[in-house]
């Protein structure tokens, strides 16, 4: 049968209104989208601004603590590797006590080119007070032997020499690079450093 104007006029309607359900339909998931980004975008803000409000204070305290330390000991030979650790420690000493803080690494056949290299450019970029002093650790047996307890040997020979130099020229204290972060592995020279009296201000 024919449709007659008065049918088509409401086809038409009603394909119209289904445009503007489908049209309202998209609106709403666009604006649903556009809060759901805001809403990232602000927890990401704030997750921004925790940072800069927290961490700096952290390391700030840190910082502070050190420093502290280190002022109270009032002079202080750093066994200095080259590492990033002793290096640290070693560069702060010199900030806080000036001439009274002195890097001072342990050379023998056993200490690999590229740190001694490295622990000179440090000295050299920071301007440290810094020396090489011969060590014999390949002459104690219980190094040779090579077992799990190698280290203790190497450090009580490393921090030995250094007792010894520290008590010489006047210097308060013998300071290693150790930290919190070492505390839960095996390192035997921990215990070195121990009977050396050696202070670790990093832990």
């Amino acid at each position: 049968a024919d449709l007659d104007d008065a049918d088509l006029d409401d086809v038409d309607l009603d394909d119209e209104d289904d445009d503007e359900d489908e049209d309202d339909d998209e609106d709403d998931v666009d604006l649903d989208d556009e809060d759901d980004e805001d809403d990232e975008d602000e927890a990401q803000a704030a997750m921004s601004d925790a940072s800069v409000l927290v961490i700096p204070d952290v390391v700030g305290a840190r910082a502070a603590r050190l420093e502290a330390r280190l002022a109270e000991l009032g002079s202080v030979i750093v066994a200095f590797s080259g590492g990033i650790d002793s290096a640290f420690l070693a560069v702060t000493a010199a900030r806080v006590l000036g001439p009274r803080a002195s890097g001072v690494t342990g050379d023998s056949a056993s200490y690999p080119e590229h740190h001694r290299q490295q622990a000179l450019g440090v000295a050299r970029d920071f301007a440290l007070a810094h020396e090489i002093v011969p060590t014999w650790e390949l002459e104690r047996e219980g190094y040779r032997a090579n077992a799990g307890d190698r280290c203790f040997h190497c450090k009580t020979e490393l921090y030995g020499t250094l007792a010894e130099l520290a008590r010489a020229r006047g210097f308060a204290a013998v300071a290693d690079g150790s930290n919190a972060d070492d505390r839960g592995d095996y390192r035997p020279g921990r215990q070195a450093a121990r009977d050396h009296g050696v202070v670790s201000p990093l832990d």
